[in-house]
C-alpha cells in the first residue's frame, strides 16, 4: 500500500500498521522510514493505487491567507508514552468479577435405627410401671417419659439408639444392691443405664422402690398436716 504526500508529492509505501496506537509507518524511496498517525496522515497523505501509475501533482502557490497553516506533525514529535500523552484520557475502572465458587454438597445424615433389643427393653419398663400402678405420660422431648404414681412423678426415663437410662432418686433405692451409673445435680440424682438386655428383675426392683418411696413421701406429708 503507497500513499503520496498531498503538498509534495512524495510517494511512501506502508511498511508496518499498528491499531493499537493509531499509527503508520512509510518507507520512502531513499529507504528511511517514518512513523505517522491516522490524524496526520488522513490530513497531509493519500493514498495510491498499486495498479495506477502515481499522479504527480505540479505544486501550486498556495494563496495566501490569513489564517496559520498547521503544520505537518510527524510522530516522532507526538507523545506515546510519558510527556502528558494520557493526560485527557479518562480511564474506568472495571471491577474484576471473581468466579462464583461452586456450592459444596449438602451432606444427608443417615438416621441411625434404634436397636431391636432397645425398643423391647422400652416397651418391658413402660409395662412395668403399668404393672406396678403407675402411669407413664410422654413429656415434651419425644425420647423421655415421665413415670408417675397418683399424679406424681416417682422416675423418667430417657432412651437412645442404643441405651435406656432410669433416674431415680437416690435415697429411694440407696439400700438396693445396685450401682447408679452417673450421679447428677437434680431431684432424680441417680441414673442408671441399661442395654437391651438387661436383666429385667433388677430394672423392676429399681421401679418399685421408686414408687413406694414417692407414695410414703405422700402419705408422710398428708400425717404431718
Amino acid at each position: 500500500m503507497k500513499y503520496m504526500n498531498r503538498k509534495t508529492n512524495q510517494v511512501a509505501t506502508v511498511v508496518e500498521r499498528d491499531d493499537k496506537f493509531k499509527t503508520m509507518t512509510f518507507q520512502f524511496e531513499d529507504g528511511t522510514t517514518k512513523a505517522y498517525t491516522f490524524s496526520t496522515i488522513k490530513r497531509y497523505w493519500k493514498e495510491v493505487k498499486e495498479d495506477a501509475p502515481a499522479q504527480v501533482n505540479t505544486p501550486v502557490e498556495a494563496e495566501q491567507t490569513d489564517a496559520p497553516v498547521e503544520a505537518e506533525q510527524p510522530f516522532e514529535n507526538t507523545p506515546i508514552f510519558g510527556d502528558g500523552a494520557f493526560d485527557n484520557i479518562t480511564v474506568q475502572q472495571v471491577e474484576e468479577v471473581k468466579p462464583e465458587k461452586p456450592a459444596k454438597a449438602t451432606k444427608v445424615r443417615k438416621a441411625r435405627e434404634m436397636d431391636a433389643g432397645i425398643n423391647q427393653l422400652i416397651t418391658d419398663i413402660l409395662n412395668m410401671t403399668e404393672e406396678i400402678g403407675g402411669t407413664v405420660y410422654e413429656a415434651n422431648n419425644i425420647k423421655m417419659r415421665a413415670l408417675k404414681i397418683d399424679g406424681h412423678m416417682f422416675a423418667r426415663i430417657t432412651y437412645g439408639n442404643t441405651y435406656v437410662n432410669i433416674h431415680t432418686r437416690s435415697k429411694a433405692v440407696g439400700e438396693l444392691e445396685v450401682t447408679p451409673t452417673a450421679q447428677v445435680n437434680h431431684m432424680f440424682d441417680w441414673v442408671f443405664k441399661f442395654a437391651g438386655d438387661a436383666d429385667r428383675d433388677k430394672i423392676k426392683e429399681i421401679l418399685v422402690a421408686s414408687r413406694d418411696y414417692q407414695i410414703n413421701k405422700k402419705t408422710k406429708k398428708q400425717e404431718e398436716k
